[in-house]
């Protein structure tokens, strides 16, 4: 199938993104010029400030893009976070067009079941309405909405249990 130029970008940027973590190594200066040239081929403007911590903030004419370590500063008082976990990456897209986005993938040393209980009650309490919840052995999904923002956060379970959080807004 024919890829359309908007798609072509979203997984160009999405390359490049994946291109600068590894070029991170280089040197901020060099993965900042190399990301900055990747975008301008497919037809953007682009600034990049990589961060010595690794974090990352992107201006294109598309919108601004951020990554780091912690949640980021405009996540939502009442979208909650699992607070006996270690968060590991967080990004943010703030689009010109669409609806703006974060996620954030954290772990910890509770049971898969104990943060997937504390999602649906929290949840539940906090005037989150219900989507959707899946459980498949020690694996499980819930999915809330309040207002115009939609909530969805994925649990595994194993050695310790990954949780990652994905948050819309409108």
């Amino acid at each position: 199938s024919v890829l359309s130029s908007s798609r072509m970008k979203t997984l160009s940027l999405t390359s490049s993104l994946i291109g600068l973590l590894v070029l991170s190594a280089c040197g901020n200066a060099v993965s900042e010029t190399m990301m900055e040239n990747a975008i301008e081929q497919n037809g953007g403007n682009a600034d990049v400030d990589v961060k010595a911590d690794g974090t990352m903030h992107i201006e294109t004419d598309e919108g601004t893009y951020k990554t780091g370590k912690e949640l980021p500063e405009d996540w939502p008082k009442d979208a909650p976070v699992y607070a006996d976990a270690t968060i590991l990456f967080t990004g943010s897209s703030n689009p010109v067009t669409g609806a703006a986005g974060m996620a954030v993938t954290m772990t910890s040393n509770d049971a898969a079941l104990t943060v997937y209980d504390y999602y649906l009650n929290t949840f539940k309490n906090d005037g989150w309405t219900l989507v959707t919840k899946t459980e498949m052995g020690n694996a499980y999904m819930v999915s809330a909405t309040k207002d115009t923002r939609a909530m969805s956060v994925m649990i595994s379970g194993g050695e310790e249990t990954s949780i990652t959080m994905g948050l819309e807004l409108e």
